[in-house]
């Protein structure tokens, strides 16, 4: 379940880019004057792990099913930090470490927060998933939320792969892999490099490695705001 909820958002972040009635609405005439010409929609989506108490809450006029847990609020607080992170999916270190090692090769630590718990106030890590600002493919005939296959596995049957799990889509789908494109190796060294001065408070070095890693990868909303 915690693979699939993150290729889901994985494959909207690819969808919303791919959708040509979103495209056509960015640059509707009443948009242009209040968003200006370069408008793209964007999403931000918070990925969390933990309890929640469901049951109906309100008064005797107005009833509502609702979930209830602090779990609930760290998701929402997560998810509204996307804006500033510069990045579309956060991660909390409670949904990371549930994932498997493959996938977690696939994240990148951001930052150490404070989080709400049942019973204090704890420190815990956030981790984003990578994504590049290129568009997608666009195959004829493509189906929303579909799999679209890389060229190099067109023969590779599906049905071979599931029986391993859905960590398949890591390797094959184009939207997946095509939406890590150009997040290189060096960049990722450097970044951990920074972030290990970052946390032991060597602000100095911890800029001088975070600026090496917008030489590789301009405009990267981490980068940007530890520097």
């Amino acid at each position: 379940t915690l693979f699939r909820s993150l290729i889901a958002f994985i494959k909207v972040l690819a969808e919303i880019r791919r959708a040509s009635d979103l495209l056509a609405y960015s640059k509707h005439p009443k948009m242009i004057p209040r968003f200006g010409q370069n408008y793209v929609l964007k999403m931000g989506f918070g990925l969390h792990a933990g309890w929640a108490v469901e049951g109906p809450v309100g008064s005797e006029y107005k009833v509502d099913a609702m979930y209830l847990s602090p779990h609930l609020d760290f998701a929402n607080a997560i998810q509204s930090a996307t804006i500033h992170y510069g990045v579309p999916i956060l991660l909390s270190h409670a949904f990371y470490s549930l994932l498997s090692v493959k996938a977690r090769n696939f994240c990148r630590k951001l930052d150490v927060v404070v989080a709400p718990n049942v019973y204090q106030i704890v420190p815990t890590a956030i981790y984003t998933f990578d994504v590049n600002d290129e568009p997608p493919e666009n195959p004829e005939g493509h189906k929303t939320g579909h799999l679209i296959k890389l060229a190099e596995v067109e023969n590779v049957k599906i049905d071979q792969l599931k029986t391993r799990g859905v960590e398949y889509m890591f390797s094959i789908d184009s939207d997946v892999v095509g939406l890590q494109r150009g997040v290189s190796n060096t960049f990722l060294s450097s970044y951990r490099q920074g972030f290990t001065h970052y946390v032991s408070g060597d602000w100095g070095k911890a800029g001088e490695a975070f600026r090496e890693c917008l030489e590789v990868k301009p405009g990267d909303g981490p980068d940007r705001k530890s520097t």
